[in-house]
Formats: C-alpha cells, structure tokens, sequence
C-alpha cells in the first residue's frame, strides 16, 4: 500500500483506537442502523453465487445482516484501512464461508473491472479523501446490469452538521449533499435515486412506535424532509 495521506493516517488512527469498543459504545446494534441495513438488502435481492463488495467493511456489522439472509454460496468480499476493524470484522464473520477480508484503499481498488453483482458502502464514504474517486471505483468493479448504493449521513442533518465541524474525522461529512452525489454519478453510465432516509433517533426504545409514524409523517412535509438523519443512494450500473 502507498504512503498514507495525513487524512487517511487520521481515519486509521482514530478508528484503530475504537475498534474493539466501537459497536458497543455506538449501540450501533440499533433501530436506525438495522433499517439501513435492511434498506440495502431489500434493494439488493442477493442471489446465489453473488460476488458482494463492501467498502469500509469496519466491524463486519452489515456484512453480518446481509450474510443471514443471503445463499450460502454467495461470494463476500469486504475492505478497510483500518487492520484493527478487519480483525473485528473476522471475528464476527467467523461462521460464515467465502468472505473475503483485505487492507485495502477504497480510492485504488485492486479488482478487475466488472467483477462484482452488487457493491455499496454505508457511513465511510466520507472517510474518504477524495469521495468521488471511490464512487468511480465503485463503478468501475461493477457489473454491466449489477446493482450499487450508498447510504451516508446527511450533511444538513444538525449533528452531522456539527460532526463535520467538531470531529476531523468527520470533516468530509460536508461533501454528503446531494447535489454532489448528483456531480459524481451524472457522467457515470449509471441509473440511480437519492432518497431521505430516516429522521428520528434510535432511542429509548420505548418511543421506536412513534418514531416509526414521526418518520413517515416527516417524509411528507416539504423542505423540513429534506433534513433526514442519511441520505441513500440506490442505482443500476447500465448495460
């Protein structure tokens, strides 16, 4: 692997601290966070003998989700900066057969072009420093008909507003807006959609019920629904 940017050295230092505590301290086994990724499975569809690339696999927590429901002969390849992440990642993903866990840049991909049925990334596009370059990778390993998503936070969300001030980790959460992702995609030989996802927080679970009807109720009033919690990309790489 290349020399690290400062950047990069920042995103695998900060999350190397936080790997072996990272879902708990984040809950991250929540609400928002399985409907995202049940978001992803449903427009997926994975089907038997799929070759599945996740980007900034982290702590294998998607990866998990997705696997349980998927064929067992489905292919699973999952990349991260982080060494710490990747070993948590194996941990997790133990039970599982064909998973495939590398050090990898998601800027410099080292796959042939059209090699995957279906690609995404959720919560670490913006840990990269040039965020296009991996949306073109993406798409370059990508199938001719094979499907692809994004799902990041919202930068007009208040607290990833904040984050991206506060955390330097955080700082590329500004560039999650939609007219950037419509910038990136636009010159791609892609089909997609943006969507608002999610609007209410995760907790206490006592008020899940509520948030449930809050949600849909929010995705119906003008502007305010532009402020969701992540923004979800969903697109077809055409033939």
């Amino acid at each position: 692997m290349n020399e690290l940017s400062n950047f990069k050295k920042i995103q695998v230092e900060t999350y190397s601290k936080l790997a072996d505590s990272f879902d708990k301290k984040q809950k991250r086994e929540n609400r928002n966070h399985i409907n995202k990724i049940n978001a992803i499975r449903d427009f997926f569809n994975i089907q038997k003998k799929d070759r599945v690339l996740e980007l900034g696999v982290g702590t294998g927590i998607h990866a998990y989700h997705l696997l349980k429901s998927a064929p067992k002969d489905v292919s699973y390849y999952g990349i991260d900066l982080s060494e710490s992440m990747l070993e948590q990642s194996k941990k997790r993903l133990s039970e599982f057969k064909n998973v495939k866990l590398l050090s990898m840049e998601g800027e410099n991909l080292k796959f042939k072009n059209n090699f995957f049925d279906k690609v995404f990334i959720s919560g670490s596009l913006h840990h990269f420093e040039i965020p296009q370059k991996g949306i073109s990778e993406m798409i370059r390993v990508l199938k001719k008909g094979g499907r692809f998503c994004i799902m990041e936070p919202n930068y007009m969300f208040p607290t990833n507003f904040i984050s991206s001030i506060v955390l330097p980790e955080e700082k590329n959460i500004s560039l999650m807006k939609k007219r950037l992702f419509k910038k990136w995609l636009n010159h791609k030989n892609v089909s997609y959609n943006i969507e608002n996802f999610a609007y209410t927080p995760p907790f206490p679970k006592i008020f899940i019920p509520f948030y449930n009807i809050l949600d849909k109720i929010i995705a119906k009033i003008p502007v305010i629904n532009k402020i969701s919690v992540m923004l979800f990309v969903k697109g077809i790489k055409n033939e």
